[in-house]
Parts: C-alpha cells; structure tokens; sequence
C-alpha cells in the first residue's frame, strides 16, 4: 500500500511539475497540447492507412483477375457429370458445413450450383519416353555354392578377421599411448 501510494505521488509529480515550471521562455515547459499528436501527424497516418488500404483492394483485385484468367470463365456444372478425358476441367462446390470441394468430376448428391472452370495449360512439355536399361546376367562364382550375405568370398574371410584382429590391436595400442600423456 505504501509503495502503490509513493508511485502515484510520483506519477503526479513527473507529470503535473513539468506543467508548473516555467522554461526559459517563461511558459510552462509542458501543455497538454503537447500530450495530443498535431493535425500533421493525424493526416499523415490517414493518407497512410488510405494508401494501405487502397493498394490491398487492388491487389485483391488483380489476383481475382489472374485467378480467372488462369481457371478460365466458370461455367455450371451438371451432377455427375466428369470432365474429358485429356481436359482440364475442376468442380467447385460448398457442402452443407460450408465447406469447399474441388474435383474433376461433379458431385451427384447435391442441388446446389456446382461451377466448372477450365484450367488453362502453362508451361507444359510432354514427358521424356525412357527405354529400360539392358541388364547384363552376372554369372555366380562356383565357389559360392552356399548362399552368404557378403560380397567376398568364403576363401577371403579368414584373411578378413586376421586384418580386424591387426586393427584392433593397434587402436588399443594408440589408446595406451594416449592415455600415457
């Protein structure tokens, strides 16, 4: 309570003195007009937020415009009906929840108005025809009669762990040189 009451009487202070005081003019160093922003401030930031609000209306508007030029002009679409073979047509409906669907073939389950738009072909080529590669059958060794999941003969593998055994020891044997300093 005691702190909540010296804040206060401080507040007062820092905002009521400066009013008092006089600065070297003789006037007050502080008014409340000085508290308010000028008429030049306020026109300022309207002209912005016109501005703001005038360049979101037409870029809204030109993506409405790219998005139709884009689709093509909407159309209604019969139930079930489904668009050719090879074209681009998409099926637009609202379902019941309110909800956006969007196919290339009509619902049949509903009433309402089901629009139909043709999407234009953009920067499309014809995929590439790739020729299966020609596999060469590699002839099994007849030393491997036994089926192993390595890559190396059976001849091999004795040699193998010799060389591991080699490795190991002279890891362990940096270690202990390691560990000496």
């Amino acid at each position: 309570m005691k702190t909540t009451y010296m804040l206060a009487v401080l507040l007062l202070v820092g905002i009521g003195l400066p009013m008092l005081l006089p600065g070297p003019d003789g006037e007050p160093i502080m008014s409340p007009r000085d508290w308010l922003p000028s008429q030049e401030t306020l026109d300022s930031a309207q002209r912005q937020t016109e501005r703001a609000w005038q360049t979101a209306r037409s870029t809204t508007q030109k993506s409405g415009e790219l998005l139709q030029y884009l689709a093509g002009a909407p159309g209604t679409a019969q139930p079930g009906e489904s668009a050719q073979p090879g074209s681009n047509a998409v099926y637009k409906w609202q379902d019941s929840d309110g909800n956006w669907h969007f196919s290339d073939k009509a619902p049949e389950d509903l009433g309402a108005v089901v629009q139909s738009h043709e999407i234009k072909q953009l920067n499309t080529l014809p995929a590439v025809q790739v020729q299966p590669a020609e596999t060469e059958e590699v002839e099994q060794p007849s030393e491997m009669a036994l089926p192993s999941p390595t890559t190396i003969s059976p001849k091999q593998i004795s040699q193998l762990i010799e060389d591991a055994k080699a490795l190991q020891q002279k890891a362990k044997a940096r270690q202990q040189a390691l560990d000496e300093l």
